[in-house]
């Protein structure tokens, strides 16, 4: 039993972590525009209609994680619940895990996904040159 719930309190730290949401500020506490901090975008020459788009997947992105953000921490509270009762049923603490984790999977996969159209919307140059301006990655 001491195997098991060491098992679930591994479980739960590892899947308990709140995703990264979309910072209000970029580095240096510059503003964001659309996702991409307003100083590179100006740096980098982004037209109005390329942050357009841009900020629509963000917008669209960050609504859609309200409700996933949602279902995440309802599972959670659903599981920390099965395992503060008397006696656990452990088939249910199995499948809230599961619960658990697949809501963590659907916030990880909207943030990666908004990630991967932003890189789609701004092309391989711009991408590298906009990890460059904000220090995600050294040159």
């Amino acid at each position: 039993m001491k195997r098991f719930s060491l098992l679930v309190a591994i479980l739960l730290l590892a899947v308990a972590a709140p995703a990264a949401a979309e910072p209000k500020d970029g580095p240096g506490g510059n503003p964001v525009a659309h996702g991409i901090p307003d100083d590179v975008a100006h740096k980098l020459g982004l037209t109005a209609e390329r942050q357009h788009h841009i900020g629509d997947a963000v917008f669209e992105a960050n609504r859609a994680l309200i409700d996933l953000e949602a279902t995440q921490k309802k599972a959670q509270m659903d599981l920390e619940k099965e395992l503060r009762a008397q006696a656990p049923d452990e088939a249910k603490v199995m499948q809230l895990v599961v619960a658990v984790g697949q809501a963590e999977i659907a916030v990880r996969k909207n943030r990666l996904g908004l990630q991967l159209k932003t890189r789609k919307l701004l092309g391989p140059e711009l991408w590298e040159r906009v990890l460059v301006e904000t220090g995600s990655v050294k040159h």
